[in-house]
């Protein structure tokens, strides 16, 4: 795993976390690593949540959404095994 330094913290910003770290019972790292964590995790979203969301972006270029409408290939019959 990756390493994070920070140097040179406020001394009262440093006995913050430190009490905020002493009330959840945790180390100033393990309180550290968790903010930063709640604070960057992505957020789990469906395939259909990740469609939405790309539809809704592409209606900002019309002429793109036309392109990829025209472009668009149908898909190939399924093969069959059957003689």
């Amino acid at each position: 795993m990756p390493t994070l330094t920070i140097r040179n913290i406020e001394p009262e910003t440093h006995a913050a976390i430190r009490q905020e770290a002493a009330k959840h019972n945790q180390s100033m790292e393990d309180e550290i690593r968790q903010l930063i964590s709640q604070r960057y995790r992505l957020p789990k979203r469906t395939p259909l949540e990740i469609a939405q969301s790309v539809h809704a972006k592409l209606q900002g270029y019309p002429e793109l959404v036309e392109f990829l409408e025209r472009e668009q290939s149908p898909l190939p019959d399924p093969i069959s095994f059957d003689e």
